[in-house]
């Protein structure tokens, strides 16, 4: 998977991009309530201040445009929910809405075309307070089971109970 980096001078619109390889996506959830909003925070074009950004057309520092997006997606994806203040040490113990199915499309460079579908298949969560301590667990739904459907409901419910996740069905 990769990311594309482009930054773009606002004094003269000259691009920049840089592909990086990921193996994840880092979210920040402090301001969102779903992974929806977190992915377009996420993508979201950022100012560059004043003077931030040398310009390879203008040859100064300008003020510039960076926006992030998934370039190349994977045939997985990872979702990293950042829910650690990094400041106090402490979890953000807030409810993240989560689609069972999610279209990646509008969050890559090239927003328009066919759907780039990726369906839940396992949450990782962390159990304890700080990032220091407490224990980890994962629930994953199980394909080609008897009861799949009726093991992956179970999961919901619990991570529902936790006030970990909200269900949110595409």
């Amino acid at each position: 998977m990769f990311f594309c980096l482009a930054v773009t001078c606002l004094n003269c619109t000259e691009a920049s991009d840089t592909y990086d390889q990921f193996m994840d996506i880092q979210l920040d959830i402090r301001m969102s309530n779903s992974i929806n909003q977190a992915l377009c925070q996420y993508v979201q074009p950022e100012q560059l201040g004043e003077c931030s950004y040398r310009c390879s057309k203008c040859h100064q520092m300008v003020t510039a445009l960076k926006t992030v997006t998934v370039h190349q997606p994977s045939n997985v994806l990872t979702l990293c929910l950042n829910r650690f203040d990094i400041f106090s040490n402490r979890k953000i113990k807030k409810s993240v809405a989560y689609p069972e199915c999610l279209d990646l499309r509008c969050y890559t460079s090239e927003p328009n075309g066919t759907p780039i579908l990726y369906n839940l298949y396992a949450v990782l969560v962390h159990a304890g307070t700080t990032c220091n301590s407490g224990h980890y667990f994962c629930y994953v739904k199980v394909r080609n089971q008897i009861h799949s459907d009726l093991v992956w409901e179970t999961i919901k419910g619990c991570i529902l109970h936790k006030n970990i996740f909200t269900y949110d069905p595409c």
